[in-house]
């Protein structure tokens, strides 16, 4: 099979719309099957933080840390557990400026929040790093 062909049926293997954290899981236990039926040579993910529950774009209710933990540890022990090297990439988790009311967030209160984001993608190198 050619690179091409390998990218197309990669890129048509899985996309849900998800309600919660616990869909967002139930969606997640197809990765394993996903891994052993296409037999990748490497796995390319995307570790983007859109679901944290604290983003103000994209979260999904209920994905907090301990989620979100929970999710890159699914994803790189699956990996690891069928021998697939992972590239990845950290991105996305946007810090909230504005309360649940609209009202701008003072400075320290921003910075907080982009403190904490910070801290949520050092969440995934770390179980990379737990799982080279």
């Amino acid at each position: 099979m050619c690179i091409r062909d390998s990218i197309i049926r990669a890129s048509n293997l899985i996309s849900y719309k998800v309600s919660d954290s616990e869909d967002y899981f139930t969606r997640l236990k197809v990765l394993d099957k996903l891994i052993a039926d296409f037999k990748p040579e490497i796995v390319l993910y995307d570790a983007g933080m859109d679901v944290w529950t604290g983003s103000r774009i994209g979260r999904i209710e209920g994905m907090d840390e301990q989620k979100i933990e929970l999710r890159e540890s699914v994803v790189f022990n699956s990996c690891k557990k069928r021998g697939v090297p992972v590239a990845f990439m950290i991105g996305g988790g946007y810090a909230r400026y504005k309360d649940e009311r609209g009202k701008p967030l003072n400075k320290h209160e921003i910075a907080e929040n982009k403190k904490k984001l910070s801290m949520i993608h050092a969440i995934t190198i770390k179980q990379a790093i737990k799982n080279i």
